[in-house]
């Protein structure tokens, strides 16, 4: 029987075996919860037991990532049963949780049998760790919670952002330590420097450290490279001006 399935027996009714085949068992999502040598099992018997205890949602997945100045959430279940709705709960240390969204279940009529993927976006982001959860609601209005995850919020590497820009960017940098000091330089197609400067590091309560890079001149439309030196190591980053 497929996953979150259930079976009572009646009080006109028995499960007798017959024989000792593997024919003669009961298995409810690929688990056996009755086989042959178990014996009858008469009126008011119910799988699986105690009875009702199955998921309204199976969940195979539940992650969020950090990209550029946003949090991906994704989720991904396996079966739903009566389910109607996700909240999705948030919180920046783990304890008091607040709800920042909700999403309606892909399920017809609330059930399907078939895996099932969603997806979140979070663009508040203010402190430098973020906690979520997910609170499915039944149609009956019960509900469950999945446990937390958690997702840091600083730069996993250098990156320029935006990019395209207009000739003004910031970079960001994997470090929260404030004030560290790096160099910039520009070269343009020709491989000539169009612009040097040295930057410190500041917080910005948000994907953690940065530095904002203004040229003394405008840099016109074209394809740069950018030169980043930081704590003895260079890093080289395609700077696209529009």
């Amino acid at each position: 029987m497929p996953c979150c399935s259930g079976l009572n027996v009646l009080t006109s009714g028995s499960m007798i075996p017959q024989g000792s085949g593997s024919s003669n068992e009961l298995n409810i999502c690929n688990v056996k919860v009755w086989k042959a040598s178990d014996g009858i099992k008469g009126p008011g018997t119910c799988f699986p037991s105690p009875c009702g205890s199955y998921l309204p949602v199976e969940f195979v997945a539940f992650t969020g990532e950090l990209e550029q100045k946003i949090v991906n959430l994704y989720w991904k279940t396996l079966t739903e049963t009566n389910n109607n709705y996700y909240e999705v709960e948030k919180s920046s240390d783990g304890i008091n949780f607040e709800k920042i969204g909700t999403v309606k279940s892909k399920a017809s009529t609330g059930n399907s049998m078939n895996p099932l993927e969603y997806t979140f976006i979070d663009k508040d982001l203010k402190h430098p760790i973020y906690y979520y959860r997910l609170k499915q609601v039944d149609l009956n209005g019960d509900f469950e919670r999945t446990k937390a995850i958690s997702v840091k919020i600083y730069a996993a590497k250098f990156s320029i952002f935006p990019n395209p820009n207009n000739g003004t960017f910031s970079i960001d940098v994997p470090s929260v330590n404030l004030h560290e000091e790096l160099s910039v330089k520009i070269y343009n197609a020709m491989g000539q420097l169009v612009h040097e400067s040295t930057e410190y590091v500041k917080n910005h309560n948000i994907t953690g450290s940065r530095v904002d890079v203004t040229p003394a001149q405008v840099l016109p439309k074209g394809i740069y490279l950018s030169t980043i030196s930081f704590k003895g190591e260079t890093h080289q980053l395609k700077l696209v001006v529009q």
